[in-house]
């Protein structure tokens, strides 16, 4: 299996103070806790009235679909062919990159609030408990992809939680995860989730530029709380990601794929399910990219759609068109409503109806989930999760 056949997907979500903060720095004091018991929503979500039927139909799947333990997804699958995924490790770090999209999923959620507050908490308890994986060998290390979506998570809901011990809970996990990101920082700069070669403890192969910039965002969210974030860390990542872009405004799938630029998979088609997070984390950094830039990698997402939704669904990474695979076909769109919060209005309203009618029309009517690869039975709780985000905002 080759480093561009792997799963590339779970990416990180809506910054707690707003993507258009750029440079981290911590927020001030927060009010006195009232209720110990509950975590309650920042902000009253809003939902159009296209995207009302299908967002409760989520939000009633996720309920449904959460363990007894507070996670969402299992190892179960039903088909014979499955991805590279090692025991327990590599499990347990899908569980929890899962966990925390559906937990930022029905923290929105204007549906069955009490329900959701209380699947909210169990979620929650669970990532500050066990979110800091480990890797089952030297090969695989999904564990970057908990650890991103575990502080994203962290950083939005932090400001809800009403309990003093576990708002200290999830700083002190936190830390931890960013002492975890340190180790596993490639010698190019970024993050990956795969080291073929060396096997050391330290990963010694190629950083992806999708996953560095899924980790460069969630750091930006989390340090606004407060949570100390190593300068030279963060400066090495960025480098990084800047060195993938290319001329065209795409980028390359990760730095091992620097001396092939024409390869299909790092051609404008191929990066559209990348773009846009690599766009949204330079941007957030003050890194080289303009508001044209932001509008025109959401312009060819639209205009090129295709490209992604023909992937959408088929059981083989890669094997679609330009190297696309289905678990970016979630994950793009969720950036590119992120990155439609950073323009202007007009940018706004040209493309966001768009956005939702392409995620109502693709929910299946069977259960109200989504999904977009048949990955164990992660796949329906992350898709889901990935479209309410997108749809409630």
């Amino acid at each position: 299996m080759t480093r561009v056949a792997a799963l590339a997907t779970w990416a990180l979500l809506f910054a707690a103070g707003g993507e258009g903060d750029r440079g981290g720095s911590p927020n001030g004091a927060q009010e006195q806790p009232q209720d110990p018991s509950s975590v309650r929503p920042a902000r009253k979500p809003a939902v159009s009235e296209l995207a009302r039927e299908p967002v409760r139909r989520g939000v009633d799947y996720l309920l449904k679909a959460q363990n007894p333990n507070g996670s969402w997804g299992s190892g179960e699958s039903a088909r014979t062919y499955e991805i590279l995924c090692d025991i327990p490790g590599s499990h347990h770090a899908f569980r929890a990159a899962t966990t925390a999209l559906c937990v930022m999923a029905l923290a929105r959620s204007p549906f069955r609030e009490e329900e959701c507050r209380a699947a909210v908490r169990r979620g929650l308890e669970l990532l500050v408990d066990q979110g800091a994986v480990r890797r089952p060998n030297g090969m695989e290390m999904y564990n970057v992809w908990a650890f991103g979506y575990g502080l994203r998570a962290f950083a939005e809901i932090y400001p809800s939680v009403e309990d003093p011990r576990l708002r200290e809970r999830i700083l002190e996990a936190s830390a931890r995860i960013v002492k975890a990101l340190e180790v596993y920082q490639t010698p190019d700069g970024g993050w990956g989730y795969y080291d073929f070669d060396a096997h050391t403890y330290r990963p010694s192969d190629s950083s992806m530029s999708f996953t560095t910039a899924t980790i460069l965002v969630s750091l930006h969210a989390i340090e606004k709380h407060g949570v100390a974030v190593p300068r030279s860390m963060l400066e090495r990542a960025i480098k990084s990601i800047k060195k993938q872009r290319l001329e065209d405004g795409s980028y390359i799938y990760g730095p091992y794929m620097q001396y092939r630029p024409q390869h299909g998979v790092n051609k404008v088609k191929g990066s559209l399910g990348r773009t846009q997070v690599c766009n949204l984390a330079l941007w957030l950094y003050g890194e080289s990219i303009t508001e044209d830039d932001l509008r025109s990698g959401i312009e060819r997402l639209f205009r090129l759609h295709h490209f992604l939704d023909i992937a959408r669904k088929r059981p083989i990474p890669h094997e679609a068109w330009y190297y696309n695979s289905g678990y970016f076909y979630y994950y793009g769109l969720f950036y590119a409503g992120l990155v439609l919060d950073l323009l202007p209005e007009p940018d706004r309203a040209r493309w966001r109806a768009q956005l939702e009618r392409l995620i109502v029309e693709r929910q299946e009517p069977d259960d109200g989930s989504w999904w977009d690869y048949p990955v164990y039975s992660y796949g329906k709780p992350y898709g889901t999760a990935y479209a309410l985000l997108t749809l409630v905002r």
